[in-house]
């Protein structure tokens, strides 16, 4: 095809994502947050994503179009390809669509792919970035500094003083709050009951995750013999691969995944999760009781956030190492308080706030077009 075919509307704002999407949702969600965000405001803007791995339920419940990458490291689907190799195809993928598409903006969540950035420079893409609290902040940016130096935007979804960025970032860093995605209105699609008990583990692909849905299935099977007409539902996230150490109960029904979840956690009696950033942000903003029960993270501390939320927000609860009698007690007794007071629901502002100073950083920087 001749490079002059691709044509590409020059008053039009065109946005290419890439997200990882191997173990937890918290990277693919928050830039469709953010996707969501941008379409809302600028609605005649093209949208892209690329993604690490494959299960992009999110992408296609939004209208979003996505492009599935090889994994850059240990990628199962492609395991006897030499890394060289699969950098290649990488590249030369995502230089096609670069060319076909001609994205004003590039932009990551948390853990830039070099291949991409190698890929942006060749066609003069200017990058952006999303980077959330994490484990050893400091270490991350140290390891990452001299490919920030390039990006055009950093966002944190965070409040500012949350953690301190490096001097020579901070001119071009803007935190914006909290991102989550829009909560549904409607009933869930997938579900058809309002279970009492909801077990969520975010994405579910990452180790030990198995444990704890059996811990939690063990003690909301303990809460049934207290009380028999309970009814739960576990969503082990679209990621989960473990299912035949799973061990089902009565009373509870499984599915991998529900893009309305938020819809059902708002008529839950109780939400039992981890303490992910994207599940633990929706609870909050929605007042639904809940019991945390952190993990242990490589880049994640959900210890941290865990104490943080249990102690500005009484409506959730932490439980560390829980066994089943533990947990089905704490259950029992959250659910015996009286409910969280109707309370207006309010989307947080981070995705809105990101959205507009992606935007503004296209708009910065492209020609005046003449009338």
């Amino acid at each position: 095809m001749d490079k002059n075919d691709c044509r590409v509307d020059p008053a039009k704002r065109r946005i290419m994502f890439h997200a990882v999407n191997r173990t937890g949702l918290g990277h693919l969600s928050r830039l469709t947050a953010i996707a969501l965000a941008i379409r809302d405001q600028a609605p005649d803007t093209d949208l892209l994503f690329t993604v690490d791995g494959a299960s992009h339920g999110l992408l296609e419940a939004a209208g979003i179009p996505y492009v599935p990458l090889p994994y850059l490291h240990n990628d199962q689907n492609l395991p006897i390809w030499p890394s060289a190799q699969k950098k290649q195809l990488i590249f030369s993928i995502t230089h096609s669509i670069a060319q076909v598409m001609r994205p004003d903006l590039l932009v990551f969540d948390s853990f830039p792919n070099t291949v991409l950035i190698e890929m942006a420079k060749s066609n003069d893409i200017p990058l952006a970035i999303c980077i959330r609290k994490m484990k050893r902040i400091d270490e991350l940016y140290k390891q990452v500094a001299h490919l920030l130096r390039d990006f055009r935007l950093i966002l944190i979804p965070h409040e500012a003083g949350e953690f301190e960025v490096p001097d020579e970032l901070a001119a071009k860093t803007y935190f914006v709050g909290t991102i989550t995605r829009p909560f549904s209105t409607r009933q869930s699609k997938v579900v058809n009951f309002d279970p009492n008990i909801v077990i969520s583990g975010g994405g579910g692909g990452y180790p030990g995750t198995v444990s704890f849905y059996n811990v939690s299935l063990e003690a909301f099977s303990l809460c049934r013999r207290a009380i028999p007409t309970l009814s739960g539902l576990l969503v082990t996230g679209p990621l989960f691969q473990d299912w035949g150490q799973l061990r089902p109960v009565e009373g509870i029904r499984i599915i991998p995944f529900d893009t309305d979840l938020t819809s059902i956690f708002k008529n839950a009696d109780v939400v039992i999760c981890q303490a992910g950033y994207n599940t633990i942000s929706e609870l909050v903003a929605l007042g639904i009781p809940a019991i945390c029960v952190p993990a242990k993270r490589s880049f994640d501390d959900q210890h941290e956030r865990a104490a943080k939320v249990t102690f500005a927000h009484p409506h959730i609860k932490s439980c560390l190492d829980p066994d089943p009698s533990s947990l089905a007690n704490l259950i029992l007794d959250v659910r015996r308080r009286s409910p969280v007071p109707d309370i207006d629901v309010i989307l947080p502002a981070g995705a809105r706030l990101a959205a507009e100073h992606l935007i503004a950083t296209i708009d910065s920087s492209r020609p005046v077009l003449s009338t």
